[in-house]
């Protein structure tokens, strides 16, 4: 990795509008196990409890929406945002037959203005590692427009891979796999250490399943199109626990407990990969 600053013209500063197409939605959906959305969903529920008449919950950054489904069966009506039409495509499918179930498409920067000014959610999470997408004032935007939606002792549920103390606890450099069909190359590139800046190269590609099937020698070759695919360098805002904690006390978000796992481990600096932070909106 890289640790000069740099700042490259090729990454426009709101690239997650666009990052997420079906390429990219179909291997988020498929890298991400059924069993560990379970522990999350059952996480999820320790923390908000029993769900009440009405109570409703907040599902920021929804993406495919894969917690939406069990937590409305729970008991809970619940709102997901996503900027991304083909993950919201993928999470709509998901609750097709679920009425206490709505979506909405926004970036997340003005909550109030698309959800109403009035503290209506019993609950919140922000699942995944989006936390990271947005800079130091656009992630105040957004936190200070999520605790304006909560309701006096509402809890706030966060988890991330990429706050500083996991990221660079478990600096892994560069992965690839292959799930939901796409085969992914994804590297840490550089580190601008002037904005706290990771930056981060997507090679995607669509897997093709070859069918051989006998044929006479005869037969024309049949040709096939290239995969779908797509390369692309995006920049992740990294921030420490506490640098997210004080924004969120400033708006009368106070923390919890921090966990180091959703099974309720300890949050721990260089043995923890996961971060999750509950907070509580104060009366």
């Amino acid at each position: 990795m890289n640790n000069r600053w740099q700042q490259d013209p090729s990454i426009k500063s709101d690239w997650y509008i666009d990052f997420f197409d079906a390429l990219v939605a179909d291997f988020w959906q498929g890298s991400i196990s059924d069993a560990c959305t379970e522990k999350e969903v059952s996480f999820l529920l320790k923390q908000f409890g029993q769900p009440e008449t009405a109570s409703c919950l907040l599902d920021l950054m929804c993406g495919a929406g894969r917690h939406i489904p069990a937590l409305a069966e729970a008991g809970f009506a619940l709102t997901g945002l996503d900027v991304s039409q083909d993950m919201l495509q993928h999470a709509k499918t998901a609750c097709q037959n679920l009425p206490s179930v709505s979506f909405f498409r926004a970036d997340g920067l003005d909550l109030p203005s698309i959800l109403g000014e009035t503290p209506r959610y019993d609950g919140a999470f922000c699942l995944g590692n989006s936390l990271g997408y947005l800079d130091a004032s656009g992630m105040q935007r957004m936190l200070g427009g999520v605790s304006q939606l909560l309701k006096p002792g509402a809890r706030l549920v966060l988890h991330s891979s990429v706050v500083a103390e996991t990221l660079f606890s478990h600096w892994d450099g560069k992965m690839e796999m292959v799930a939901g069909g796409v085969r992914a190359y994804i590297e840490n590139t550089a580190y601008d250490s002037m904005q706290s800046r990771v930056f981060t190269k997507f090679i995607l590609r669509r897997e093709l399943d070859f069918v051989e099937e006998e044929a006479d020698a005869s037969d024309a070759q049949a040709s096939t199109s290239p995969p779908e695919g797509k390369n692309v360098l995006i920049a992740h805002y990294v921030y420490t626990t506490g640098e997210i904690s004080r924004w969120l006390s400033a708006f009368g978000v106070l923390p919890v407990a921090f966990y180091g796992d959703c099974d309720g481990g300890r949050f721990e600096l260089g043995e923890s990969e996961h971060w999750y932070g509950v907070f509580e909106k104060q009366g």
